[in-house]
């Protein structure tokens, strides 16, 4: 499609959505997991966590939200749920970032935001660390929906073929696609 004008009115659409959930949608799921965090421990303390600490929550919250986000994105693609949330986002076969969180809010919350967060609310940590992490995820998701490969940085190649075939490569960090194909 990258001959094909953009349909400034799908456009629109889609930016209209992305905004809505992430401030709307993400703001009701972080709150909500919030308050279970912050019952679970959360450091915020002004000393930060040594390295090695911070760095293997950094890989724990990495293999649980691939994990939660390569299981609820496979059930999004089963045909009742693929026909009545998770169809919109796949409206673009060839996304933009614009599009990046051009979802249903039912699938921006269960499979995006609690995703996210799924990590922290498991491992705990310090909120500097959770703060990355967080920031990592919509960097990925983002780059996952630009349309452009940039050199040195995280390919998006990987999910433009999932929205272009819609039957493969359902993982954001690769791991459970290459282990399961």
């Amino acid at each position: 499609d990258k001959n094909r004008p953009l349909d400034v009115g799908k456009f629109k659409r889609a930016v209209a959505l992305s905004f809505f959930n992430q401030f709307i949608v993400t703001f009701i799921a972080n709150y909500n997991i919030s308050t279970i965090v912050t019952m679970r421990g959360i450091s915020t303390s002004p000393e930060l966590p040594y390295f090695l600490d911070g760095f293997f929550r950094f890989v724990g919250y990495l293999l649980c939200q691939e994990i939660w986000f390569y299981t609820t994105h496979r059930l999004l693609h089963t045909p009742f749920l693929y026909k009545h949330i998770h169809k919109l986002h796949h409206e673009w076969s060839s996304p933009i970032a614009a599009a990046s969180f051009y979802v249903h809010p039912v699938e921006h919350y269960v499979s995006n935001s609690v995703g996210a967060l799924v990590g922290p609310l498991l491992i705990g940590g310090h909120l500097f660390v959770i703060l990355l992490w967080l920031l990592l995820v919509v960097y990925v998701n983002i780059i996952d929906h630009s349309g452009y490969h940039f050199p040195f940085v995280y390919s998006n190649e990987h999910h433009d073929f999932h929205h272009h075939y819609f039957v493969c490569n359902f993982s954001n960090f690769e791991i459970l696609d290459r282990l399961f194909g």
